[in-house]
C-alpha cells in the first residue's frame, strides 16, 4: 500500500497526516478528493526524493511509494497589502525623526 505524508506545517511535527492510497492513484486526484478547497499557501510534493513540479500533479503513484507534501507557511494575499501600509508609516516616522533630530553638521 502506498501512503501520502502531508506535512500542514513543516515546523510543526504534530500537523502530519497520513494517508493510505491505492497505487495508480494520480496526486492530482487525491488532493482533489481530500482537500478541494486548497491551502491557501505554496506547496511542494515529492515523490521518494524527487521534487514534482505543481504542473505534474498527475504523477500516478506507484506500489508502495510514498509521496510527501509539504504545505509552506506563507502570507495571505490580503495581508500584503497590510505589511505594505505598515513598512510605508515606518518609513515616514523614521524620515520625520531624521528630520527633527538631524546631526549637527561640524
Amino acid at each position: 500500500m502506498s501512503e501520502v505524508k502531508l506535512f500542514l506545517n513543516p515546523l510543526d511535527p504534530s500537523t502530519t497526516q497520513v494517508y493510505p492510497v491505492e497505487p495508480g492513484t494520480q496526486i492530482i486526484e487525491f488532493l482533489q478528493r481530500e482537500y478541494p478547497e486548497g491551502f491557501n499557501s505554496v506547496i511542494r510534493v515529492f515523490a521518494a526524493n524527487r521534487e514534482i513540479e505543481l504542473d505534474d500533479l498527475d504523477y500516478v503513484i506507484e506500489e508502495d511509494e510514498r509521496i510527501t507534501i509539504l504545505v509552506l507557511p506563507g502570507v495571505e494575499p490580503g495581508s500584503i497589502t497590510a505589511y505594505l501600509i505598515v513598512a510605508l508609516v515606518s518609513t515616514a516616522i523614521g524620515a520625520v525623526i531624521n528630520y527633527l533630530f538631524a546631526p549637527k553638521v561640524p
